[in-house]
């Protein structure tokens, strides 16, 4: 019986491997290196799935995104087909109700225009009706339901121009506005035989330098131009005085009316045209 041990079969040894056994060895080390690659890129089968699902992602982010856009406008072409986009009233307040309707028609805006047009043409509706009635110095438009509210805010009252039994009022800037009243409101001046638009422009600017207690005091103010004074005033007060002034010093002179009035006793003329005295009115 022989004491030698068998060999096993995978223990090398020194001796050189005889070229088949080479070949297996190389294709056994071949195979495992292709089982394990940490770093091996995935193939192209392996990402199907999720190219699918980010597919069906995106197109159902457009379907939604062109469903939102098709129904938004479908709504709006339903709102503006309907009544309910349209204005059924208009109303006004600063003013006085029977002034109303002539501001409504000054402004343009009528029953039956879209809503919110005159919300996207707030500002050039606002200028159109400044052009008519220059002594707005601000309007407000708000939407209520179906009704376009409008809140005036006016320039200070100086006074009114009459034409035809009617009065119409003199703005800041000296324009005439086209708001007919039936009587003077505020207890303010009318201005008589100011066919000088530029006298009447100038007059305006210095009425609007006074306070609105001497504004109150006078009832009427003529325009007497002669050749040395283009710009000569004749004033009636309401207390019964009378006053001769030149517009371009006007407001300057004026505020002392007062202090003038105080001196004097019964009905005088006050003569504030070169310097200031007064005599008394037969």
């Amino acid at each position: 019986m022989s004491d030698k041990k068998e060999k096993d079969p995978n223990e090398r040894t020194s001796a050189p491997l005889t070229p088949w056994e080479k070949a297996q060895l190389e294709r056994k080390q071949q195979e495992e290196r292709w089982h394990f690659k940490p770093f091996q890129k995935k193939r192209i089968g392996n990402k199907l799935p999720e190219l699918v699902a980010l597919r069906h992602k995106r197109l159902r982010r457009a379907l939604l995104l062109n469903l939102s856009g098709f129904t938004l406008l479908l709504l709006l072409s339903l709102y503006f087909i309907s009544p309910l986009s349209k204005i059924t009233k208009i109303e006004v307040s600063g003013t006085s109700t029977p002034l109303a309707q002539q501001v409504v028609n000054f402004s343009g805006v009528k029953p039956g225009q879209y809503l919110l047009g005159v919300i996207f043409e707030r500002r050039q509706i606002t200028k159109q009706l400044q052009q008519k009635v220059p002594e707005v110095r601000h309007a407000e438009f708000a939407i209520s339901g179906r009704n376009v509210k409008v809140k005036l805010k006016f320039y200070q009252n100086l006074g009114y121009v009459a034409k035809n039994n009617q009065f119409y009022r003199v703005a800041p800037n000296g324009k005439i506005s086209h708001l007919a009243h039936s009587y003077p409101q505020g207890n303010t001046p009318i201005y008589v035989d100011f066919n000088n638009q530029q006298l009447l422009k100038e007059m305006a600017k210095q009425m609007e330098q006074l306070s609105p207690k001497i504004i109150r005091a006078i009832s009427e103010i003529h325009a007497t131009p002669t050749k040395a004074d283009w710009q000569k005033l004749h004033l009636y007060m309401n207390d019964g005085n009378q006053v001769l002034a030149t517009a371009s010093t006007f407001a300057r002179k004026m505020k002392y009316y007062p202090e003038i009035k105080a001196q004097t006793s019964g009905k005088v003329m006050i003569d504030i045209q070169v310097g200031a005295f007064s005599y008394q009115l037969n």
